[in-house]
């Protein structure tokens, strides 16, 4: 349970979160850290749980040559539009 507060402690972190702009992540958002600690068997096992919502973009520039012109077609009438 304790480790989970650290590791989100280190995602909210100004530092990463500050990678993660650099490489076009985001956070969304975090959830509370949930305490999952149970009794297995005879033993007993700490556990917890938080969840992270990231965001990502990736832009690729494709250049495109112009449109000259165009076609356009209706029922009985084809005409020429541009260039």
């Amino acid at each position: 349970l304790a480790q989970c507060y650290k590791l989100k402690a280190i995602f909210q972190s100004s530092a990463f979160l500050s990678f993660l702009k650099s490489n076009h992540w985001g956070v969304i958002r975090f959830s509370d850290v949930r305490n999952l600690t149970a009794t297995v068997g005879a033993d007993y096992e700490e556990r917890g749980q938080f969840d992270v919502v990231f965001s990502h973009h990736h832009i690729v520039d494709t250049p495109l040559d112009p449109i000259a012109n165009v076609e356009q077609r209706t029922n009985h009438l084809i005409q020429q539009i541009g260039g």
